[in-house]
């Protein structure tokens, strides 16, 4: 086989932290999210069984998954589905999709787009297991089902390696409802008969499995947790075997005389390191005997007089007398349980078979206060608007003010601090959670100080960093460590999230835990501002919203329920609207109202209260009155004259209720009169609306080019002949219409008191021919 294994998850069991394991020498361990459950199985003794939305296993990117060529295996006992569910995918780059039909689709990218193939219908029948198998070589794309090939599709571009994350169940539109056993990942192409093998050494572990795999088992200390304390407290640690029969039949074990390291019916064996050599262990039943190994690598137990273990019933043992070797100091480990000489209550085939668990060394040596304070400095918030990324500073101050201060070892065992905060799956509500499974990789942690190793992990629903020295240091008095968690995008919930440092393998110290508080919500400060959704505000109070017309709410005053105030901002204006249906009111108690100035005078200002008292701009008490509003424009405040000042705007609304522009003058119900503009001119009305009756214009002087009276236009030529008629100084020659001719006064006075008016028969004008009335009145 030239393809190398990435990864092999039999699904068969979850530790106690919801961890799938692999088996193989990569350790990629998954993360179990939702609640699927292992389940026994006739086929294959017990599997991973999905049921809900939620239901999933996750493995975050890892160098090994980082695969161009590929094969994946899985075996499926799928419940019928309404619409397509997705197996597994990893991102957009490889994914396997059953179909309502019962087809398999394998998708997967090319270096220049995705591609995709698929098989016939009722590939994969509902309720029946089957092996699946997709291959992809870069050039060839192939589906297998139970080792035969089913699908082939030849594909241009190859392959490029990506960081996605791979996720078994749940990934795509519809849920995934059934049973997987034994997923694994090659970083080739395997052939059919490469693929067959592995069927093969499958079938032969599912057919003996419910023989050598009958048993699961804890060894938990006295909080039921898989812990064990380095400690050298008189007596050592009581810890707890408990036997659980996961198989369908009654388990009893065969009779046995003598214990010894080959008589015997259970072993726990023990990794070098894990218990110190010389232990002296009792067990509280007397049904029961152990033996150690001097080297403390395995315990061997007899039971004395066998019980019958029901199928799902449990057995448990207390062992007095632990303890763990401290030279390692804290970490993780694994015990493994072996079992023999046991048989089904119905047969008398021996079983045996191992598993294996999970075990937390800790060490409890030295004193359990520690003088460490962890506080966060700075501030205890972050944005919990989902979308802006937050800070958050802690300070590790050691507190005591004498000695050479705490002592921190490069090891080993190295000393440690373990940084940690949970995170929310989609469809869950963890409300202490910091943030939620998708931003939780975008997080990233440092260390200000030189001399420390930071290593990330990820935990499923929680992520974690364990900082160790680099070389033996101090932390003095006063002096403190500087953590800074970035790139935080809290859930977009308000509350409050832990933060948890454990502190590990300090010299003189038992390892403990502390823990600060930080607090999701919309409203950050600084030093000196305040900000709504951002972490720089630049003013006193700023509120950051999206762009959004007046009908959105970046700033409400009052409830929603009724008339508010609403602030906001696009990204070509700003607005001021009133809501609920109710006029905005600007300053109604009376005071004046300044718009584009500054007069100090103009703001000290009252009109109003109880009499009729006014005011005056300025210093003079008899200068002019102080308006209530005055829209003001300093010289040299615009580009000049044509600089637009005031508008009313009416939009060109249509119908029996459409209105021209109007101000609308108002006198407490006794009278009301309007100016209202159309295309021909201003109209001067009463203020009822629903009238057009003309009103009168009163004024001192008005300046026009013209005046229009009816239908008679009477321009500036005709009212200077009226002004000069008024005054007497109209003159004009009279002109007679029937004969052609004009008139004109002759000298001759024949007795001295009394002319003549005589025509020019010549038809011409004379030069004494001109009049003028006088005392036109």
């Amino acid at each position: 086989m030239s393809a190398a294994l990435v990864l092999h998850w039999p699904l068969d069991a979850l530790t106690a932290e919801s961890r799938a394991l692999d088996t193989s020498p990569n350790r990629l361990n998954g993360d179990v999210k939702g609640d699927p459950s292992n389940e026994p199985d006739p086929k294959f003794g017990s599997c991973l069984q999905f049921a809900t939305a939620t239901d999933q296993v996750d493995l975050p990117d890892a160098p090994q998954l980082r695969v161009t060529a590929y094969t994946v295996e899985v075996w499926v006992n799928a419940a019928p589905v309404p619409r397509p569910v997705g197996l597994l995918g990893k991102g957009t780059n490889v994914g396997l999709v059953l179909a309502a039909d019962g087809s398999l689709t394998h998708s997967f990218a090319t270096a220049s787009g995705s591609d995709s193939h698929r098989t016939g219908a009722n590939a994969l029948p509902a309720g029946t297991w089957r092996h699946v198998a997709i291959t992809n070589d870069g050039q060839t794309a192939r589906i297998h089902l139970d080792g035969v090939q089913a699908a082939e599709h030849a594909f241009a571009g190859g392959r490029a390696a990506d960081r996605s994350s791979l996720v078994v169940a749940a990934s795509g539109p519809g849920v995934f409802a059934g049973r997987m056993a034994h997923l694994r990942i090659y970083d080739d192409a395997l052939s059919a008969v490469e693929i067959a093998r592995d069927m093969a050494d499958d079938q032969a572990a599912l057919d003996s499995f419910v023989r050598t795999h009958p048993l699961g088992f804890d060894f938990v200390n006295g909080d039921d947790q898989p812990v064990l304390y380095i400690d050298d407290g008189p007596g050592g640690q009581p810890m707890t075997l408990r036997l659980t029969n996961t198989s369908r039949t009654a388990i009893t074990a065969q009779p046995l005389t003598d214990l010894s390291a080959t008589d015997h019916h259970f072993t726990l064996r023990f990794r070098p390191g894990t218990l110190p050599t010389g232990l002296t262990l009792q067990v509280a039943d007397p049904d029961w005997a152990v033996l150690a190994e001097a080297d403390g690598t395995a315990l061997y137990l007899l039971w004395k007089k066998p019980d019958t273990i029901a199928p799902g019933a449990s057995v448990q043992l207390r062992i007095d007398g632990f303890n763990a070797d401290g030279a390692a100091g804290t970490h993780g480990t694994r015990v493994e349980l072996d079992y023999q000489r046991l048989q089904y209550a119905d047969e008398n085939t021996e079983l045996t078979g191992t598993r294996m668990e999970f075990l937390d060394v800790v060490n409890h040596r030295g004193r359990r206060a520690i003088p460490l304070d962890l506080r966060l400095v700075g501030g205890d918030r972050v944005l919990s608007d989902g979308q802006t990324a937050s800070t958050l500073r802690m300070h590790l101050t050691n507190v005591l003010r004498d000695g050479p201060g705490i002592t921190l070892s490069a090891g080993p065992p190295s000393s440690a601090f373990v940084v940690s905060f949970d995170v929310q799956d989609e469809g869950e509500d963890r409300p202490w959670a910091l943030t939620d499974a998708a931003a939780a990789p975008a997080v990233s942690l440092k260390v200000t100080q030189h001399g420390w190793k930071v290593q990330e992990e990820a935990l499923g629903q929680r992520v974690q960093w364990t900082l160790t020295p680099t070389a033996d240091t101090a932390i003095k008095a006063d002096e403190y460590l500087e953590i800074v968690l970035e790139e935080i995008h809290a859930l977009a919930t308000p509350g409050q999230a832990p933060i948890v440092v454990d502190y590990e393998n300090i010299p003189g110290y038992a390892d403990g835990t502390l823990t600060v508080a930080a607090e999701r919500t919309p409203l950050l400060y600084t030093a000196a501002n305040v900000g709504v959704n951002t972490v720089t505000p630049e003013a006193r109070l700023q509120v950051i919203h999206t762009d959004q017309d007046a009908t959105g709410g970046a700033l409400v005053l009052g409830p929603t329920s009724q008339s508010n105030l609403r602030f906001g901002y696009h990204q070509d204006y700003s607005w001021i609207q009133s809501h609920g249906g109710k006029p905005l009111l600007i300053n109604s108690i009376g005071n004046p109202v300044g718009v584009n100035t500054t007069t100090t005078a103009l703001a000290a200002v009252t009109i109003g209260g109880t009499g009729a008292t006014t005011a005056s701009l300025g210093t003079s008490t008899s200068g002019p009155t102080v308006p209530h509003l005055q829209l003001r424009r300093e010289a040299g405040a615009g580009p000049g004259d044509r600089t637009l000042y005031l508008e009313l705007y009416q939009d060109a609304t249509a119908g029996p209720d459409f209105t021209f522009p109007s101000i609308r003058f108002h006198h407490s119900q006794k009278f009301w009169q309007r100016i209202e503009a159309r295309p021909e001119g201003f109209l001067l009305k009463t203020g009822d609306l629903a009238s057009d009756a003309l009103v009168d214009l009163y004024a001192n002087t008005a300046v026009v080019t013209a005046l229009k009276i009816g239908n008679t236009v009477i321009g500036e030529a005709e009212l200077q002949i009226l002004r000069k008629l008024a005054a007497g100084q109209l003159q004009f020659d009279l002109y007679n219409v029937a004969h052609d001719v004009y008139a004109y006064g002759a000298s001759i006075n024949y007795d001295g008191s009394r002319g003549y008016v005589f025509t020019n028969l010549q038809k011409g004008r004379v030069g004494f021919g001109r009049w003028r009335l006088d005392f036109p009145a």
